[in-house]
């Protein structure tokens, strides 16, 4: 089961990862005497194939996935040449609990490394992982982990109290999340904000520079499903949630949220290109529909909570601009492209992949030619 997928940009990875086995082949050709020119001759052909496949081009593009099995979860990066339409696994990383959302990053903390991949999954911290890193074991670092300086203080404690033979666990960090991270998204503006959304109904922002977690938002009353940066004010969240409401959060007023209901639990968004001061919000019941901020309540968690609890209520007419039922099941994605802001992108459960004309007052939309739940789509 493919649960998530992200896109890596161009020219962010090492264009050789497996340049440190460039020396083997001398060696081993070496310590096989009994091979004759010939054989010799085809290994090294065959080495040299291997070796140019596995190099990855400036006009390659990199994929990543994230694959669970019954017993283990793995990051796939996939390489698609776009000119001869091949797609394989380059290499993959084995990863902890089942992850359920994946986030690009080009910065990290105590690593000078720019080619990271957060993981957000049913552990309680975010694992970013070096994608450069073959057969990594280990992440390069945990956000909501005490980190191992700290951790070693702890058990050495816990030796000199007599405590030293038991097993030790990860020490989680006082400002981690108490619940399974379901959704991740990195500033556009500010490489090293990290925002995240957790099933125990809060919003966090990190620092990626320090590993440190800057702010903790409380304004929903169910799990966090989707995060997401303001693509031109960098201080401007959205979140959405299970408990039916969409918000626009100002990350320097904590204590004031903007407020719209839905009409099912959230399962993703997207802003609209054409008009910043909205966003496209689609829901477990296949619906999309388009809020404008701009007419939205606010005030604090109580207030915006009470103001939006009716979704046919008033809140929610003056705050949506318009709704369609896209799809036959849960709508799990939207996207949208920076190059095409008149299209948007959606899929769902109901085995569909449509792409909506904004700029026509419709919402017929053409079947999907082939069958199969779809629960991520990223744009590039």
């Amino acid at each position: 089961m493919v649960s998530s997928v992200c896109w890596v940009p161009r020219e962010e990875s090492l264009t050789n990862v497996f340049g440190v086995f460039a020396s083997d082949g001398p060696v081993a050709l070496a310590a096989e005497a009994e091979l004759s020119a010939a054989a010799a001759a085809a290994a090294a052909a065959d080495e040299a194939a291997e070796a140019a496949a596995n190099q990855i081009k400036p006009t390659d593009m990199v994929l990543v996935a994230a694959a669970a099995e019954s017993d283990f979860s793995t990051l796939e990066v996939y390489i698609h040449d776009p000119e001869t339409g091949g797609l394989f696994v380059h290499h993959d990383i084995m990863c902890g609990g089942f992850p359920l959302c994946l986030e690009w990053l080009g910065v990290g903390p105590s690593s000078s490394k720019k080619n990271l991949i957060a993981v957000g999954s049913f552990d309680f911290f975010i694992s970013i992982f070096d994608l450069d890193v073959v057969d990594a074991l280990e992440p390069v670092h945990t956000l909501g982990l005490q980190q191992q300086q700290q951790q070693q203080q702890q058990r050495q404690q816990q030796q000199q109290r007599g405590k030293g033979k038991k097993k030790h666990k990860n020490v989680m960090a006082p400002d981690a999340h108490e619940g399974p991270i379901m959704s991740l998204h990195v500033s556009p503006l500010k490489e090293e904000a990290l925002a995240s959304g957790s099933a125990d109904e809060t919003a966090k922002v990190w620092d990626l520079s320090t590993g440190s977690c800057l702010a903790t938002y409380k304004f929903h009353t169910n799990k966090v499903q989707v995060v997401q940066w303001h693509p031109c004010e960098a201080s401007m969240l959205a979140t959405a949630s299970y408990d039916r409401t969409v918000r626009l959060i100002d990350v320097r007023q904590p204590n004031v949220a903007v407020s719209a209901p839905l009409t099912a639990d959230a399962e993703a968004c997207c802003w609209n290109l054409s008009n910043l001061a909205s966003l496209f919000v689609s829901a477990e019941d296949g619906s999309v529909e388009c809020i404008d901020f701009r007419r939205a309540s606010s005030g604090p968690p109580a207030a915006a909570a009470a103001a939006a609890a009716a979704a046919g209520g008033p809140a929610a007419a003056a705050a949506r601009l318009w709704r369609i039922k896209a799809h036959a099941a849960a709508a799990t994605a939207l996207q949208q492209q920076q190059q095409l802001p008149g299209l948007l992108l959606s899929c769902g459960l109901d085995a569909a992949a449509r792409v909506w004309d904004l700029r026509v007052r419709s919402t017929a939309a053409a079947p999907a030619r082939k069958k199969g739940s779809l629960a991520s789509g990223v744009p590039k």
